[in-house]
């Protein structure tokens, strides 16, 4: 019996932290604004043409995007708050873009893009800085 409860126990845990692994309720207000728009100026400052491009290392080329939209969940990876903006190639393959984003000063600024998902394909990736001693 023991086993059976903490086993449903586990269960919606582990249900809770998938609920919540795509946006910290934490993150809210003003912060959440401000991230949001450096996602949003991010994606529009590097728009060329209509066009965002990004290194694909897993193919070994540049893509060519049209954005869609900005996700609406944030969370916080490490030093980063992180969120999702869609983006589609000429075929119409969806790309699920992480934009990184640091504060600096109380201010907030992506620092890199990484492709989260292919065509609904996760890949994964790390988020932790190395200490680097000069």
């Amino acid at each position: 019996m023991k086993k059976v409860v903490a086993s449903i126990i586990f269960m919606l845990l582990s249900i809770t932290l998938v609920v919540f692994a795509g946006n910290d309720p934490s993150i809210k207000g003003e912060q959440r604004q401000s991230i949001q728009k450096a996602m949003q100026m991010h994606v529009d400052d590097n728009m060329v043409n209509g066009n965002y491009y990004i290194y694909d290392a897993v193919t070994n080329d540049v893509k060519s995007l049209k954005y869609k939209k900005l996700q609406s969940g944030i969370v916080k990876k490490e030093n980063f708050y992180v969120s999702c903006a869609d983006f589609t190639d000429d075929t119409g393959k969806l790309y699920d873009m992480d934009l990184l984003v640091a504060e600096d000063s109380g201010s907030y600024k992506v620092v890199d893009s990484i492709l989260h998902k292919v065509d609904g394909e996760e890949r994964n990736y790390e988020t932790k800085i190395p200490i680097v001693k000069f």
